[in-house]
């Protein structure tokens, strides 16, 4: 460790207690620390990294982290950052899923089938198993009349046994158990010393009755993975699944991983499902690995997702000679929040002592902290009349909480997603900083109800009521005069349901009203017509993005004061775009029917929602306003529970038949639900407020509510403070159409974030791409590396795509023929097959016919000039679209930046000789240095000379690089750079330092375009719009950025 490095380690070593520094410093064999809430576990975690590497000369590739979240991976790669520098970035911290993926792209030899697969979507799982339940064999299956609803349950249970590592054989011999052994003994009417199915109580023959569906469910599962095998699909839980089957059945792989990975630290071990644990056995399977879990048995509430408390169980029964810490001492909440909390959790009949009794009694929480006010309403409970005074009286307190200076941050910590959305709209009436976790619905967002009037008048522009609305809400079309006067007249004579054309050509005709300008009509009208007729001329994804265009949904989002929410939905609707357009059974191109399948997903339960990047850091008082799920690990000022009332609604959880399930609870539903206020109370430093409405409305009657029955275990008697007003007028959504156009009206921001741009940039990984991208067009670079702004893909980049994945193919059948030495194969290199095989491509990739046309054109003439030189072979195919190892990065003033990139190829020419190949569909020139076109070209075979010079799999190995024109107009070139020096590679170093220091200065203003090494900058799309664009988002402007 460097000098500065090292004192800031010896410091927070020394702020540690005894247990918590025999955490961080007993670093062999298997270790397990009970961590409360707010006992400083990622601290411990880090600490623990850094001590490793500080007691052993383990290098920190060799390192691994497992978190539960995405959120927490970032959050201890942060911590980790502070503590030891840019060393921390070359440890591997990932969540199960990420490590899954990770294994499967650097090592694509082994997992040779998955080059072709891809994610299932929620619509075609659910197509899937509506299918499997259409057949007579499964009506037992059937749990109501509406398929869909019975096809999301059935799909919750097969996820269940596939996380759950419960094969079809598993389960059916768990079934077998059961009903000849289990329920016999258990319900046997009278004693007998062979227990039998005729010696059954009535409540035994409603069991055997019962647990008969889970022979139906094993063969379920068997059609439902044979079907994603058929369709070449596979689901998450598959990145880790067949990492796990491959280490299960191949010792020689097993031993492979195992050898990469010395010390293992997995966090929220209680979180763990069935699958996740194999991962981590498989990895640990050796005498006195160096396995280190954090776990608390009190915040378990992922039992849905088939977590268990008892892995903490199983993990002191699995290893031997394990190390139980427990950490008592917490350094979050004032102790009269602990203790309530534990009120909580007492109720629980699930504890984990029950299951290792070295741990004694319920461990209790210490606080640590000093609380600088009167204590005494540390914790307050409230009701008030109904959910609406409920609401503004928690947004007034907490307005009230900021602007005496008395807290910094808040939670409203609430149970669904969908009582996020009022609490977010009224604090930001108020002016209040916000954020949420990141489950905010699609339709909770003002993109959303955009594109729903857009999409009404689209489908049907002579839809006189929806065109209306559009002309309302969206800019260019008639004025607000003209609009008003013609409502008036179509009112007067109940107009609003006959087609517009005629009806517009009857009121202008015949001068029926006066009006401003009332050609605008006719231009608007001609306007949505045309976007109409050109549906089927272009990809789904195409036409998402020509509508957000003509209506200016790029400028709201940006220009919005959630921008943040309105960015991440223009995201969310791209991705399902795409992802429709590429799965849909037919030729689906037309908006209408994207949102028609957007309205399936609500009613089967699986929302669009947003995936949304929270900043760590804030400058200002801010309110998370999430579900509990999502605020776990995280901590607040002020916690605001709402809502706290019983409910008929509750979730079964996911469970499977016993002897699956090695610890279970005959009441877990409650325990469930203790844990989950749990969590949600120890979120508070200071203060703890709960409340619940005394009355609902529902069905347009309001009837008395009833509080939680926890919560009235605790306060038996009626002693909370009542807040019995009136309900106060809060604003409408009646009038949604005037709220939207304002929302379009542009406006600053209040502030820029600078330090949301330095945590976006702390996580890029920059690539030979991005940078060239920066160097040509800074604010192009901006949108789409850095907001990651959505944009369908050009007519070349598919096409570039197409013929990539075609030159795969020919070189994995090339590879087969030649290894396995079957002339048969060679049918399948003719240039008929491979014409067939991109003709497959067009339909997989939903391409519209006239561009299929097109396409098919231009790839007959890259064969005929390409395909004789075998698309440049010239050695043994290693590697096929293949990722550099995940952890590269370089040091630079501002911190460590990532480095990634992809290979289209790489082949070995002779011993330790490799060759890395790119292929181009456009022109390579000759000489890589004559223009900027072909500097950009030669910069990215440096940057891969510089990947490879990070990366341990190259090591050793001398390098050449080549790039191959595969294109239709300029036919077949190849222009190969025999090696690549170091000091290239080091000036290339000294470049990246130099941007990434523009970066953190926040330069993405405009180059200037007469810059002769500034590409055409009217090619990019979004440098065409930065004279708008940068009016309105401050972040453009040139701001230095002090440490």
């Amino acid at each position: 460790m460097a000098s500065s490095t090292r004192d800031r380690y010896l410091e927070s070593l020394a702020r540690l207690n005894p247990e918590q520094l025999a955490a961080v410093q007993e670093i062999a064999g298997p270790v397990m620390v009970i961590a409360g809430a707010g006992t400083g576990k990622t601290q411990v975690l880090t600490l623990r990294i850094a001590e490793i590497l500080n007691q052993t000369d383990t290098a920190p590739a060799n390192i691994l982290a497992l978190t539960f979240t995405e959120v927490a991976a970032r959050t201890m790669r942060l911590r980790l950052r502070q503590l030891i520098g840019p060393t921390a970035d070359q440890i591997q911290i990932d969540t199960f899923n990420g490590l899954g993926s990770s294994i499967i792209q650097e090592f694509p030899e082994y997992f040779a089938t998955n080059r072709d697969l891809k994610l299932i979507t929620s619509f075609q799982a659910h197509q899937i198993v509506c299918r499997i339940l259409e057949q007579p064999l499964f009506i037992g299956l059937k749990t109501g009349a509406i398929l869909e609803e019975s096809a999301a349950a059935l799909l919750n249970e097969l996820e269940t046994c596939r996380s759950e590592n419960v094969t079809a054989d598993r389960l059916l011999e768990a079934y077998e158990k059961y009903i000849q052994e289990d329920i016999p003994r258990e319900f046997a009417r009278k004693k007998s010393p062979t227990p039998n199915q005729s010696n059954l109580t009535k409540e035994g023959e409603k069991q055997i009755e019962r647990f008969n569906r889970y022979k139906l469910i094993a063969q379920a599962l068997t059609e439902y993975e044979q079907a994603l095998t058929e369709q070449g699909l596979y689901t998450f839980s598959d990145q880790i699944n067949r990492v796990v089957e491959l280490m299960q059945r191949d010792e020689s792989f097993k031993q492979l991983i195992q050898e990469r990975y010395h010390y293992i630290l997995v966090d929220e071990y209680q979180d763990t499902n069935g699958l996740q644990l194999e991962l981590v056995r498989l990895l640990t399977d050796y005498e006195q690995p160096n396995i280190f879990v954090v776990g608390d048995d009190k915040q378990a509430i992922y039992r849905f997702q088939g977590a268990s408390v008892a892995n903490l169980a199983r993990f002191k029964e699995h290893y031997q000679s394990v190390t139980l810490i427990s950490l008592r001492q917490n350094y979050r909440s004032i102790q009269p929040i602990l203790d309530f909390a534990e009120q909580i959790i007492e109720q629980s009949d699930e504890k984990l002592a029950d299951w290792i009794p070295e741990l004694g009694a319920t461990i209790k929480l210490e606080s640590q902290v000093t609380d600088d006010e009167s204590s005494d309403r540390a914790v307050e409970l409230t009701s008030y009349h109904d959910s609406q005074l409920e609401l503004a009286a928690i947004c007034q307190a907490i307005v009230q909480q900021f602007d005496e200076g008395r807290a910094q941050s808040a939670a409203i910590l609430v149970r669904s997603n969908s009582e996020i959305l009022p609490y977010l709209e009224r604090l930001r009436q108020l002016g209040i900083a916000t954020e949420t976790g990141r489950e905010l619905a699609f339709s909770q967002t003002g993109i959303y109800r955009l594109l729903n009037i857009a999409i009404a008048a689209l489908k049907d522009p002579n839809q006189l009521d929806s065109l209306f609305l559009a002309w309302q809400v969206f800019p260019d079309g008639p004025s607000a005069n003209d609009l008003l006067n013609l409502a008036s007249y179509l009112n007067r004579q109940k107009l609003w349901k006959e087609p517009a054309e005629a009806t517009l050509k009857t009121v202008l005709d015949q001068n029926l009203v006066n009006f401003e300008a009332g050609e605008r009509f006719y231009q608007s009208l001609e306007r949505w017509r045309e976007l109409h007729q050109s549906q089927p001329k272009f990809s789904l994804v195409q036409n998402l993005e020509n509508l957000i265009k003509a209506i200016g949904l790029y400028r709201f989002a940006l220009t919005h004061q959630s921008s943040d929410f309105e960015l991440a939905a223009l995201r969310a609707i791209f991705d399902l775009a795409t992802s429709y357009q590429e799965t849909a059974e037919h030729r689906h191109h037309r908006l209408w029917e994207l949102w028609e399948h957007l309205g399936y997903l609500e009613k089967i339960k699986q929302p669009l929602t947003l995936d949304l990047y929270q900043s760590s850091q804030a400058n200002q008082p801010i309110v998370c306003i999430s579900t509990i799920h999502s605020a776990k690990g995280r901590e607040f000022d002020l916690v605001y529970m709402p809502n706290l009332v019983e409910t008929t609604k509750s979730k079964k959880g996911n469970r499977l038949p016993p002897h699956l399930i090695e610890r279970h609870s005959t009441d877990h539903r409650l325990a469930d639900e203790l844990r989950l206020y749990y969590v949600a109370a120890t979120r508070a430093k200071k203060r703890l407020y709960l409340s619940y409405p005394e009355t609902r409305l529902s069905n347009e009657k309001r009837t008395a509510s009833v509080r939680a029955n926890w919560l009235t275990a605790i306060y038996p008697e009626t002693n909370e403070s009542d807040t019995m007003l009136e309900t106060p007028d809060l604003p409408s959504n009646l009038d949604l159409d005037q709220r939207l156009a304002n929302q379009l009206t542009p406006h600053r921001y209040s502030h820029s974030k600078p330090e949301l741009i330095r945590e976006l940039l702390a996580d890029l990984k920059l690539s030979a791409t991005s940078l060239n991208n920066y160097l040509s067009c800074p604010q192009n670079f901006f949108y789409q590396s850095l907001l990651t702004i959505p944009a369908s893909k050009s007519e070349y980049q598919i096409f570039g795509d197409l013929v990539h994945g075609v030159i795969a193919e020919y070189m994995s059948l090339l590879d087969q023929v030649e290894i396995n030495g079957r002339p048969s194969r060679l049918s399948d290199l003719t240039a008929e097959a491979m014409i067939s095989y991109f003709d497959r491509l067009l339909v997989e990739k939903e391409i519209v016919d006239y561009q299929s046309q097109v396409y098919r054109r231009q790839f007959t003439e890259v064969l005929d000039k390409c395909l004789p030189n075998s698309f440049g072979r010239q050695g043994k195919t290693l590697k096929l679209e293949s990722k550099f190892a995940s952890n590269l990065g370089l040091t630079t003033d501002q911190g460590r930046i990532g480095l990634s990139g992809r290979i289209d190829r790489l082949e070995e020419i002779a011993p330790n000789h490799w060759r890395i190949i790119d292929y181009k569909t456009g022109e390579v020139p000759t000489d890589l240095t004559r223009d900027s076109k072909g500097r950009d070209q030669a910069r990215q075979l440096q940057f891969y000379a510089l990947l490879a010079s990070l990366d341990p799999q190259f090591k050793g190995k001398h390098l050449s690089f080549a790039l191959i024109q595969c294109s239709s107009s300029q036919g077949y070139k190849f222009v190969e750079l025999p090696s690549i020096d170091q000091t290239t590679i080091e000036e290339l170093k000294e470049l990246i330092r130099q941007v990434v220091a523009a970066m953190y200065r926040l330069e993405f203003h405009h180059l200037d375009p007469t810059d002769p090494d500034s590409r055409q900058l009217d090619r990019h799309y979004f440098c065409q719009l930065n004279q708008d664009l940068a009016n309105y988002w401050p972040l453009l402007e040139t701001v230095q950025i002090n440490d």
